[in-house]
């Protein structure tokens, strides 16, 4: 497949999204598909499980556009990921599809807790008519997943020839949801992304297990006291006044041109998704609590919940 071919993909998917802004975005959104595609297929298939707003949209119908790739991998493995391996798996497949070529660059790695390390990398593609090499960043985390599924995924975009039928085993959308609650409370900063994915699954009928949320919290090595004060300082957040237009600009790159519209001339409009997060937040205050007390239950026994 050529160069051109990708350009054409490109300017094929903006079409159906008309929304320049997300341009960038659309670009790795099918670079994604190329990637996922090639650790199907890979050895590593089996060992990563994924997760996050990109395996809502690819799983199970997200409307938002997505950047990044989240998975988790596991605890107890040291280095839970042979980054020349991985390297190696999807050079091939972009050289083999589109004759491009990337640099892996392992990012800095982050200690969440005793023994839990994030590792990151960036992948640096190198597209012939962008000015600036695009980033994907890559993430996987060494915690658990509590309840993973195989999951067979098609692209959105329908020209990406002999992607339709590509195997992952991915978080369900009950385990996402509890992900994005926990992200709420340990963010240090407001991702609107965040607050629109918790909405999204809500309307969707999706419910969270809190008792997946305080085992979560665990896996992360933060302490129960900890992630409650950040749950009040991100309730907090979402509040002030300059949060809505933050969740506005955000978004506007993530979404269809008429959705960023509203966005951008009625930052007002991101009220219902922040009043939403708000009350899924003070609503896992109240329960919490019993929900730490049934982890600790299960520990105590010699239970807990089967990761991959």
């Amino acid at each position: 497949m050529s160069v051109h071919t990708l350009k054409d993909h490109v300017a094929q998917a903006m079409r159906q999204t008309d929304n320049q802004l997300a341009q960038p975005v659309v670009l790795k959104e099918i670079l994604h598909y190329e990637i996922l595609n090639a650790l199907s297929n890979s050895d590593l298939g089996d060992r990563l499980i994924f997760q996050g707003g990109t395996a809502l949209r690819a799983c199970y119908a997200g409307t938002r556009l997505s950047e990044d790739l989240d998975f988790v991998c596991g605890s107890g493995s040291p280095e839970p990921l042979n980054v020349v391996h991985l390297t190696s798996i999807l050079e091939k497949a972009m050289n083999a599809r589109y004759g491009i070529g990337f640099d892996a660059v392992a990012g800095p790695n982050t200690e969440l807790g005793d023994g839990i390390d994030v590792k990151r990398w960036t992948f640096k593609i190198k597209v012939p008519w962008e000015a600036q090499m695009q980033r994907i960043n890559f993430e996987v985390c060494n915690v658990p997943s509590i309840d993973p599924t195989p999951v067979v995924i098609r692209s959105p975009y329908e020209h990406q020839q002999g992607l339709q039928g590509i195997v992952v085993i991915a978080e369900s959308q009950e385990e996402i949801y509890s992900d994005k609650l926990v992200a709420l409370g340990l963010r240090t900063h407001l991702k609107a992304r965040d607050v629109w994915d918790v909405r999204f699954l809500s309307e969707k009928g999706i419910k969270p297990n809190y008792e997946w949320v305080a085992q979560k919290v665990a896996d992360y090595g933060r302490t129960d006291e900890d992630f409650l004060a950040g749950v009040d300082t991100a309730i907090l957040r979402m509040q002030a006044p300059d949060a809505q237009d933050k969740f506005s600009s955000e978004m506007a790159r993530f979404v269809d041109s008429r959705m960023a519209s509203m966005f951008t001339k009625n930052p007002n409009f991101a009220a219902a998704w922040l009043r939403h997060a708000v009350s899924d937040l003070k609503q896992l205050k109240e329960v919490y609590p019993e929900a730490a007390l049934a982890r600790d239950a299960f520990r105590d026994q010699g239970l807990g919940f089967d990761g991959p």
